[in-house]
């Protein structure tokens, strides 16, 4: 009752919108472009690696993994992805392990930070219940056939690898659904840069940022 009673007093803010969508859809291009726009970001993504360092021995335990091989964090990711992207039962250990770390630090940048905008990146924000308290939602838009592409080809993956990882997360198409605002990146690069930057001013203008 307490940690909800704290939640609601720090973090029900107007100024805080959730950066989600699906796999290779361009949550990360998006940021970049908000961070040169000086709107303060956070990164579940970074802030899931630093403690996918820091749990790595307990990680490697609880799914079988050895690291006898693994000398780099790609490399361990990727064996890791291996292993819940095949077994839901896994995979429910590692969020068991990893999840509750990440909201932790994520609330506690957010406590921290008097930004009159606050972008919090959150990739499974809707495949999980733990930011339910977060309202604004920007959906960063891609055609699951294209977002499949763009995967193969950034992690040089299989048809199967990559159809195993994006159906893993719920539907695109599903997710804009629940969408306070949506962003299209189903054309090029400039095209996408355009409609982000159109956002952000929009949104700097609501919060009275000149």
């Amino acid at each position: 009752m307490i940690r909800k009673i704290k939640i609601k007093k720090h973090l029900f803010f107007k100024n805080i919108y959730v950066i989600t969508s699906s796999i290779a859809c361009g949550k990360s291009t998006f940021l970049n472009i908000a961070k040169e726009n000086e709107i303060f970001c956070i990164s579940a993504d970074e802030i899931s690696s630093k403690v996918f360092c820091y749990k790595w021995k307990q990680i490697r335990k609880k799914l079988n993994i050895s690291n006898s091989y693994f000398k780099f964090l790609k490399e361990k990711k990727q064996a890791v992805a291996n292993v819940i992207f095949n077994d839901k039962t896994a995979k429910k250990k590692l969020e068991k392990i990893m999840h509750s770390k990440i909201k932790k630090e994520i609330l506690k940048k957010i406590k921290q930070n008097k930004n009159k905008i606050i972008f919090v990146e959150i990739p499974l924000f809707f495949e999980n219940n733990n930011y339910n308290f977060l309202l604004n939602k920007i959906v960063i838009y891609c055609p699951y056939e294209l977002s499949l592409t763009r995967l193969m080809n950034r992690n040089n993956l299989t048809e199967f690898e990559a159809k195993l990882r994006l159906n893993s997360q719920l539907h695109i198409d599903k997710k804009i659904k629940f969408a306070s605002y949506l962003i299209k990146n189903d054309g090029n690069l400039e095209d996408f840069k355009d409609n982000s930057l159109k956002l952000i001013q929009k949104l700097k203008e609501k919060h009275g940022i000149s």
